[in-house]
């Protein structure tokens, strides 16, 4: 028996998870729009889950939450008494309804990445231009805040990064990072920060990362040639980088991951269990699994081997992750 199914073992020895009640905020997309839970110090969450979900997640949950959202039935939330207020570009001045990625800074503020510009609330929705937009907006894949505050957004065109003035009530950008500033190419796929303070992004045509003062280009060799196309970069809690591909990138061998643990780099494919399809997103437990979101399923790495969650084991309600 491995350790992944003594882990499961255990897990069903357990009585039920029971979530603590919270007020909360939330805020998602739907993909025409962007919804916003108002906080109420009177609302209570308190989770609905089936049986069935129960049965099968058990052996991840609390730690694998994020996914659990994934897994859970539209049907789930609509039991709950939440009130909900939609956000689109006509009603509410979003720049766009098409919303890639979202992030909160530290003065609660947030910001949105669409793929027409960035949009930012602070109690209305303001559109933020970036330096040399002109009526064709740029297109936005990823925006986050970094430890030292900065804002950091990454388009179609390189990658801005901008300081926040809560006195000014306004953005300064600081720099416009380009192929012309050593980025391989200028359409930035995805973006994360490292916990050592590292910017690393993915692009068509290869990996960057940026030291805090200068870009380094990750070579194809070291990478087994899995630099192209990468769509997720992940930093698990080791410090290891894990790398994601979509199917229309990879090598003809299935390629899909690879794993940078500071020294060398381990390549895995459909041939190591991986399902057949996009990495399009990448998350980790607290038993230290590794969860890979494709468009063909769940994979799940215990650190031996790969275990495939889909639609056709009856666990998922659809295999588009």
């Amino acid at each position: 028996m491995t350790s992944f199914h003594r882990k499961i073992q255990m897990m069903k020895k357990r009585p039920p998870y029971k979530m603590p009640q919270c007020s909360t905020t939330s805020i998602q997309t739907t993909g025409a729009s962007v919804r916003r839970a108002p906080l109420d110090s009177s609302a209570r969450i308190t989770p609905v889950v089936s049986r069935r979900l129960t049965a099968i997640v058990r052996p991840y949950f609390p730690t694998a939450f994020l996914f659990l959202a994934l897994l859970m039935p539209v049907a789930t939330f609509a039991q709950q008494n939440f009130q909900w207020r939609n956000f689109t570009r006509i009603g509410d001045n979003l720049t766009s309804n098409n919303v890639r990625s979202i992030a909160e800074d530290r003065f609660g503020q947030i910001w949105l990445g669409t793929d027409m510009g960035v949009s930012r609330f602070g109690g209305f929705w303001h559109e933020v231009r970036l330096p040399g937009e002109g009526p064709q907006r740029n297109d936005v894949f990823q925006i986050f805040e970094d430890v030292e505050g900065f804002m950091w957004v990454a388009t179609n065109v390189g990658v801005y990064r901008g300081i926040w003035d809560d006195s000014l009530n306004q953005i300064s950008w600081v720099q416009h990072y380009t192929q012309e500033t050593e980025l391989i190419d200028n359409r930035i796929l995805t973006m994360t920060q490292r916990r050592n303070g590292e910017i690393w992004i993915g692009t068509p045509l290869g990996v960057n990362w940026f030291d805090g003062e200068i870009w380094h280009t990750v070579p194809s060799a070291e990478m087994g040639g899995l630099n192209q196309g990468v769509q997720v970069i992940y930093e698990d809690g080791l410090g290891n980088l894990w790398f994601g591909l979509s199917s229309r990138s990879r090598l003809q061998n299935g390629n899909l991951l690879s794993r940078f643990d500071g020294v060398g780099w381990e390549i895995f494919s459909v041939n190591d269990g991986l399902p057949n399809g996009d990495v399009q997103a990448i998350g980790a437990d607290g038993f230290g699994n590794l969860w890979v979101g494709t468009t063909e399923g769940i994979a799940i790495y215990d650190g031996s081997a790969w275990h495939v969650v889909t639609t056709q084991t009856g666990q998922l309600i659809g295999n588009n992750v």
